[in-house]
């Protein structure tokens, strides 16, 4: 799933059955809190070739996975941080 995709199907709401904006935007900002934290303890100096390692091309794909594995972070960060705008602006 893209991020685009993602976003269209977690985007909250606002209707008087749900969770109030102020409430959905707090939980927003707290995972996008937690996501940043993500980067902040990721295991920069440990993640290379020696560490992990797959059979074939050992320092080359740990480097891949690094860099899809931060990607896949800063997506997530960069989704949330629009729900929280969206949610922001509706008020």
């Amino acid at each position: 799933m893209t991020a685009i995709e993602l976003k269209e199907a977690v985007s909250p709401v606002v209707h008087l059955n749900g969770n109030s904006r102020e409430s959905l935007i707090e939980e927003w900002d707290n995972f996008a809190a937690a996501i940043e934290n993500a980067f902040d303890v990721f295991p920069n100096q440990s993640f290379h070739g020696r560490n992990h390692y797959p059979k074939v091309d050992g320092e080359d794909r740990a480097a891949k996975a690094k860099r899809e594995l931060l990607t896949c972070l800063f997506d997530l960060k960069n989704l949330s941080e629009q729900i929280i705008r969206e949610l922001s602006e509706g008020e």
